[in-house]
């Protein structure tokens, strides 16, 4: 025997191989990281998480609901950041003499504000309706209007939103929920050229509060 090799050959179907099937020996099955059957993933047909699969559904401020439908939101939005729900406090730290030592610390991180950047195609209905521009713009009037002056309370001007992640099946895998959703920023401004092909897109960024963030299966 070789004894210069530091992991024998575990020939496939002996009972060094079963073991290293079902007891994953450590150091005893060192062929198996290089073979399809050493991975779970692999062997179990496991699913990716995929960032393509989710659905974000709004509820609108009461101000809003009669004019407008919520579902045209569903529809046009094309992509969300921000749904930062793992956190932690900013590290603290003292010295002793020239050591140092570091603390969790025990402030939350931005008071535990999420703001989510949003992005939605924009379209023109038979009517010459710009949506869902005209509904964010009015939406945003809720908060301030530039040309009036005229502002609304926070009750009146908060809307919410549900965002489900799923896998292929439609099995939500993540589901995120702010019932506090309000725009802290204007609508995205026209910016016009003749010899440049271009589309308008409405950018958003959306404040959220009192959020839960839950993984089914934890």
């Amino acid at each position: 025997m070789n004894k210069s090799r530091k992991f024998p050959f575990t020939p496939i179907g002996s009972r060094r191989d079963e073991r290293c099937r079902t007891e994953n020996i450590p150091g005893r099955c060192y062929g198996y990281q290089y073979h399809f059957s050493g991975s779970k993933t692999s062997v179990n047909k496991d699913e990716p998480f995929y960032l393509t699969k989710w659905v974000a559904t709004f509820v609108l401020p009461p101000p809003l609901q009669a004019k407008y439908g919520a579902s045209i939101l569903t529809e046009a939005i094309k992509s969300l950041k921000g749904i930062k729900a793992d956190r932690l406090p900013a590290t603290v730290e003292q010295t002793y003499r020239s050591v140092k030592r570091r603390f969790a610390g025990s402030v939350a991180e931005d008071g535990d504000a999420i703001d989510l950047e949003m992005v939605f195609t924009v379209n023109v209905d038979g009517n010459n309706k710009t949506y869902p521009y005209n509904l964010m713009r009015d939406w945003a009037k809720l908060c301030y209007d530039a040309q009036t002056g005229f502002q609304l309370l926070k009750k009146d001007y908060t809307g919410s939103l549900t965002i489900e992640m799923h896998n292929k099946i439609g099995d939500v895998l993540k589901k995120f929920y702010t019932p506090i959703l309000f725009p802290i920023t204007a609508p995205a401004q026209f910016d016009l050229e003749y010899a440049t092909e271009g589309m308008y897109e409405l950018t958003m960024t959306m404040a959220a509060e009192n959020w839960t963030d839950v993984i089914i299966g934890d």
